[in-house]
Formats: C-alpha cells, sequence, structure tokens
C-alpha cells in the first residue's frame, strides 16, 4: 500500500472524526486489506507487487 495515501487518508479521519493521531491510525488500519505491506509510496508498492508476480492494469 501507499505510505503517502495512508497519512492522507489518516488525516482526513482524524479531522472528520476528531481524533488524536494514534486513534485516528488505528480506525485507518481496520480498513486495510489484510496482509497487506505499506511502502514509502505506490510506487515502491508498484514495484514490490510486481517483483512478487502481480500485474499493474491502468484503469483507463
Amino acid at each position: 500500500g501507499c505510505g503517502l495515501a495512508y497519512r492522507s487518508v489518516v488525516g482526513m479521519i482524524q479531522q472528520r472524526d476528531k481524533l488524536d493521531a494514534a486513534e485516528a491510525r488505528k480506525k485507518a488500519n481496520s480498513m486495510l486489506v489484510p496482509g497487506v505491506i505499506m511502502q514509502p509510496s505506490g510506487i515502491f508498492a508498484n514495484v514490490m507487487a510486481e517483483e512478487a508476480g502481480c500485474a499493474f492494469v491502468y484503469a483507463v
């Protein structure tokens, strides 16, 4: 998973639900697909997934 996007989601949850940072992270973690491995950015996540045999499919 993209760590940059994750941090944005945590920030949105924190602001919307008026939670402290730890509680917002806990809530965001509960929304992740089980087994997801967070990477610094989506580019790193994509490369690691492709090395593991996954295929990247453009949504366009």
